[in-house]
């Protein structure tokens, strides 16, 4: 009964530990991403469209990027603006 309730105990701290450094990490691995996995995944799909749909999903990919932009660089200070162009 003491190796079961000390197996849960280890069970438990593992997860503890894991959760924590996942959420310290998930920006990164967010990062990563959008900068290595989007692109590829989107040419993949991209090069399965008909010319309808691709243009279609070109605007709204556009339009999303519009206003990521307009929500985050535009709050930033205009000194970091110049850095990002």
């Amino acid at each position: 009964m003491k190796r079961l309730v000390l197996g849960v105990l280890v069970v438990a701290l593992v997860g503890v530990i894991a959760r924590t450094i996942a959420k310290r990490r998930l920006p990164e691995l967010m990062e990563h991403m959008a900068e290595s996995v989007m692109p590829e995944m989107m040419d993949a799909c991209f090069a399965q469209m008909s010319p309808a749909r691709r243009a279609f999903m070109l605007g709204h990919c556009r339009g999303m990027l519009d206003r990521a932009e307009a929500k985050y660089v535009a709050t930033e200070p205009s000194r970091d603006r110049a850095e990002v162009a």
